[in-house]
């Protein structure tokens, strides 16, 4: 969805845990194993992780936000779903616990009843859950938290296929090959 010609929200990412270790480990560690095109910030102190597994077409100049993390950050102070419906009755759900989306959420579903299914497995392990349902056709606006993104940290970062280390050994390839298409010139006296 553009929200203007330099800005784009992007719905439906895949959200891990950061458990287990140092969040920043964890997080270079699943871009790398989902193949992440986008992913959303991490530090030190991060929980979840957003990434996107294709990349919106979209050229380099144009900002990509994550919806569910600006949904996050609306609702930072409270455990909320939403569901938002669109005219043909597919529906995108997402669901936040202070301010952090939470996992197997920012989902599509062809049908309400199966996103509602969803919701009501949430409310089970937040009983303080607040639903909002929106329902979208041609004259309906977006949310306010999702047309006016600017939000930093909902902001997607591009991944780099070649990052440090791939180029160290990109670079350390290139110079074997070097060397053996020498040595084999020397030998061969061509």
């Amino acid at each position: 969805m553009a929200a203007s010609e330099q800005e784009q929200v992007l719905f439906g990412m895949d959200w891990v845990a950061l458990v287990g270790g140092a969040p920043t480990q964890l997080a270079k560690k699943h871009i790398r194993l989902y193949r992440a095109h986008m992913h959303t910030p991490f530090h030190h102190q991060s929980t979840v992780l957003g990434m996107a597994t294709e990349a919106p077409p979209v050229s380099d100049n144009v900002s990509v936000y994550s919806a569910a993390a600006l949904f996050a950050q609306a609702h930072e102070a409270q455990t909320s779903a939403c569901l938002i419906v669109l005219a043909h009755g597919e529906c995108w759900m997402v669901a936040a616990h202070q301010g952090r989306v939470l996992i197997q959420t920012d989902r599509w579903f062809e049908h309400l009843s199966e996103a509602n299914n969803a919701v009501a497995a949430i409310e089970q392990r937040f009983p303080e859950l607040q639903t909002q349902t929106l329902h979208l056709d041609e004259q309906s606006l977006m949310p306010e938290w999702i047309r006016s993104p600017g939000v930093a940290s909902a902001k997607l970062i591009r991944t780099h296929r070649f990052s440090g280390h791939s180029k160290k050994v990109i670079f350390g390839l290139s110079a074997l090959l070097m060397l053996v298409a020498y040595f084999l010139v020397i030998v061969t006296g061509k």
